[in-house]
């Protein structure tokens, strides 16, 4: 759904000049995303992860504190399994130089490693997009 809306805005863009729709948009999923709250936060990831058309390592750095965080408490696996499909939408548009690369590697196989099957799926796109990214570099 989101990438549908993105299609669409992005043509509507195109003809309204000075139009900040996505950047606003970008803007509140990010804010969401980084904001604790159960019901919206995992929906706000998976914004931010299709929506963006750049990042940070800072930004990686925070979604995987989120994804620490997660992992302690092992309650909400929607939360884990959003933060790993927004994981995978942003990895290749991290610089190539980041040092972020090599470790994701292992945070993939990590994920996989935690035998929850709501996991494996996200898991293996994150490992599949990490070899992939590395591959090109």
């Amino acid at each position: 759904i989101t990438d549908t809306l993105l299609e669409l805005m992005e043509a509507c863009m195109n003809d309204i000049p000075d139009c900040e729709w996505l950047a606003q948009w970008q803007e509140l999923a990010k804010r969401f995303a980084f904001q604790f709250n159960p019901a919206l936060q995992p929906r706000a990831i998976i914004v931010y992860g299709c929506i963006s058309k750049t990042t940070s390592d800072g930004e990686i750095k925070t979604l995987l504190r989120i994804l620490v965080k997660a992992l302690e408490s092992f309650s909400d696996i929607d939360l884990i399994d959003s933060i790993i499909m927004c994981l995978t939408r942003l990895l290749p548009l991290l610089s190539p130089e980041s040092k972020i690369h090599k470790f994701m590697f292992w945070i993939a196989l990590s994920i996989l490693q935690l035998e929850e099957t709501q996991l494996y799926a996200s898991g293996l796109a994150l490992l599949e997009q990490n070899l992939h990214t590395l591959d090109h570099m």
